[in-house]
């Protein structure tokens, strides 16, 4: 699946980019879920918003984020003031990371210009915790 976003933050010359998001097998595939949305909200003009509300308005940024955070309160997670929007990114660049996918592909996936993307990771404590057994196993081959 390829989506077009018309502008963004990180494209400075307003070309647009076309993101590619390939099937990921269900309960969590993006593709199928996609197909499942667009079938609910029937045809649409080429021009009109991917998202929209009920009433047909474009979904906003504050939306979506005030929904999260909504949606976040009602699960009970504390500090919901701390997540927002860019919560996303940070998570998709932490589950790539620890996914095994190279940093490059990362920076590339996620439209970055730099190694700022590294920042975002948030490794667990167990995943740390486990360099130095890592570590020493491959110095046994020394």
């Amino acid at each position: 699946m390829t989506i077009l976003l018309k502008r963004s933050k990180t494209d400075q010359f307003g070309k647009g980019v076309h993101i590619v998001i390939g099937p990921a097998g269900r309960p969590y595939c993006p593709v199928y879920a996609m197909l499942r949305y667009l079938a609910m909200i029937g045809s649409r003009n080429a021009s009109t918003p991917l998202y929209v509300l009920a009433k047909g308005v474009p979904l906003s940024r504050a939306v979506f984020t005030s929904t999260v955070r909504l949606l976040l309160e009602k699960a009970a997670v504390p500090n919901i003031e701390l997540y927002s929007g860019h919560s996303f990114r940070i998570g998709a660049a932490t589950t790539a990371a620890m996914a095994g996918i190279p940093d490059s592909l990362i920076r590339s996936a996620g439209r970055w210009q730099s190694d700022v993307c590294l920042r975002y990771m948030r490794i667990p404590m167990e995943t740390k915790s486990k360099i130095s057994a890592q570590l020493a196993s491959v110095s046994d081959l020394i």
